[in-house]
Protein backbone atom coordinates (compact mmCIF):
# COMPACT_ATOMS: atom_id res chain seq x y z
CA UNK A 1 0.00 0.00 0.00
CA UNK A 2 1.35 3.61 -0.44
CA UNK A 3 0.51 6.62 1.19
CA UNK A 4 0.82 9.88 -1.04
CA UNK A 5 0.17 13.20 -0.33
CA UNK A 6 -0.30 16.58 -2.65
CA UNK A 7 0.37 20.38 -1.47
CA UNK A 8 -2.09 22.23 -3.72
CA UNK A 9 -0.44 25.28 -3.90
CA UNK A 10 2.71 23.78 -5.25
CA UNK A 11 1.07 21.62 -7.70
CA UNK A 12 1.27 22.78 -11.57
CA UNK A 13 -2.94 22.76 -11.48
CA UNK A 14 -3.22 25.24 -8.76
CA UNK A 15 -3.13 27.75 -11.22
CA UNK A 16 -6.77 26.48 -12.77
CA UNK A 17 -7.95 25.00 -9.82
CA UNK A 18 -8.43 27.71 -7.51
CA UNK A 19 -9.25 27.25 -3.81
CA UNK A 20 -12.74 27.85 -1.93
CA UNK A 21 -13.25 31.11 -0.69
CA UNK A 22 -11.74 31.59 3.10
CA UNK A 23 -9.05 28.50 2.44
CA UNK A 24 -5.73 29.93 1.80
CA UNK A 25 -4.09 26.21 1.56
CA UNK A 26 -4.90 22.57 1.07
CA UNK A 27 -2.97 19.25 1.46
CA UNK A 28 -4.55 16.67 0.23
CA UNK A 29 -3.52 12.88 0.99
CA UNK A 30 -4.49 9.46 0.15
CA UNK A 31 -3.87 5.55 0.71
CA UNK A 32 -3.68 3.69 -2.78
CA UNK A 33 -3.43 0.41 -3.68
CA UNK A 34 -0.62 -1.03 -5.45
CA UNK A 35 -2.29 -1.01 -8.34
CA UNK A 36 -2.92 2.91 -8.07
CA UNK A 37 -6.57 2.74 -7.41
CA UNK A 38 -7.59 4.81 -3.79
CA UNK A 39 -8.56 2.99 -0.38
CA UNK A 40 -9.37 6.87 0.88
CA UNK A 41 -8.62 10.08 0.90
CA UNK A 42 -9.10 13.19 2.95
CA UNK A 43 -7.16 16.83 3.07
CA UNK A 44 -6.49 19.35 5.36
CA UNK A 45 -7.26 22.63 4.74
CA UNK A 46 -5.89 25.91 6.25
CA UNK A 47 -9.23 28.56 6.43
CA UNK A 48 -8.44 32.48 6.97
CA UNK A 49 -11.03 32.98 9.54
CA UNK A 50 -10.55 36.55 10.10
CA UNK A 51 -8.67 37.05 13.29
CA UNK A 52 -6.87 33.56 12.49
CA UNK A 53 -5.88 30.76 10.62
CA UNK A 54 -7.43 27.46 11.31
CA UNK A 55 -6.51 24.06 9.76
CA UNK A 56 -10.01 21.53 9.26
CA UNK A 57 -9.21 17.69 8.48
CA UNK A 58 -12.06 16.59 6.15
CA UNK A 59 -11.95 12.28 5.25
CA UNK A 60 -14.36 11.40 2.61
CA UNK A 61 -16.17 8.53 3.67
CA UNK A 62 -14.00 5.72 2.06
CA UNK A 63 -11.21 7.06 4.03
CA UNK A 64 -12.99 6.51 7.25
CA UNK A 65 -10.53 3.37 7.72
CA UNK A 66 -7.84 4.98 6.71
CA UNK A 67 -8.61 7.65 8.88
CA UNK A 68 -8.52 4.97 11.58
CA UNK A 69 -5.18 3.50 10.81
CA UNK A 70 -3.72 6.83 11.02
CA UNK A 71 -5.56 7.16 14.92
CA UNK A 72 -4.11 3.94 16.21
CA UNK A 73 -0.52 4.92 14.75
CA UNK A 74 -0.64 7.99 16.33
CA UNK A 75 -1.00 10.68 13.77
CA UNK A 76 -3.96 12.18 15.50
CA UNK A 77 -2.20 11.83 18.38
CA UNK A 78 -0.03 14.28 17.53
CA UNK A 79 -2.10 16.61 16.15
CA UNK A 80 -4.15 16.51 19.35
CA UNK A 81 -0.26 17.07 21.04
CA UNK A 82 0.47 20.08 19.24
CA UNK A 83 0.41 23.80 20.87
CA UNK A 84 -2.91 25.44 20.45
CA UNK A 85 -3.98 22.81 18.16
CA UNK A 86 -2.62 24.72 15.24
CA UNK A 87 -0.54 23.15 12.88
CA UNK A 88 1.38 24.92 9.70
CA UNK A 89 1.04 22.97 6.33
CA UNK A 90 4.86 22.18 6.14
CA UNK A 91 4.46 20.99 9.40
CA UNK A 92 1.78 18.76 8.52
CA UNK A 93 3.28 17.44 5.75
CA UNK A 94 6.55 16.98 7.64
CA UNK A 95 4.02 14.75 10.08
CA UNK A 96 2.56 12.51 7.03
CA UNK A 97 6.73 11.76 6.00
CA UNK A 98 6.95 10.58 9.47
CA UNK A 99 4.12 8.60 8.81
CA UNK A 100 4.74 7.01 6.20
CA UNK A 101 3.56 9.50 3.35
CA UNK A 102 5.56 10.45 0.56
CA UNK A 103 5.45 14.34 -1.48
CA UNK A 104 3.40 13.70 -4.68
CA UNK A 105 2.83 16.79 -5.28
CA UNK A 106 2.69 16.93 -9.36
CA UNK A 107 5.01 20.25 -9.98
CA UNK A 108 5.27 19.84 -13.73
CA UNK A 109 2.51 19.74 -15.90
CA UNK A 110 2.59 16.65 -17.91
CA UNK A 111 3.54 17.36 -21.78
CA UNK A 112 0.50 16.39 -22.87
CA UNK A 113 -1.82 17.92 -20.65
CA UNK A 114 -5.41 18.31 -21.74
CA UNK A 115 -8.02 20.67 -20.34
CA UNK A 116 -5.84 21.32 -16.81
CA UNK A 117 -8.80 22.37 -15.11
CA UNK A 118 -10.14 18.44 -14.93
CA UNK A 119 -7.06 16.75 -14.63
CA UNK A 120 -6.80 14.55 -10.84
CA UNK A 121 -3.48 15.56 -9.57
CA UNK A 122 -2.65 12.43 -8.15
CA UNK A 123 -2.93 10.44 -11.65
CA UNK A 124 -3.54 13.06 -14.49
CA UNK A 125 -6.03 11.56 -16.00
CA UNK A 126 -9.40 13.43 -16.74
CA UNK A 127 -11.93 13.38 -13.40
CA UNK A 128 -14.50 11.15 -13.92
CA UNK A 129 -12.60 8.63 -15.87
Amino acid sequence: MQRQYWIHSEAWIASSNPLPLGVIEEVHFTFLHDDGSCVGEGRMSWYDLGHEVAPRLEVFNDGWSMLGDLASEGLLGRLRAIENLRISPARFCALLGEFGFDDRTPRGAPPNAPGVATLCPMCHRERGQ
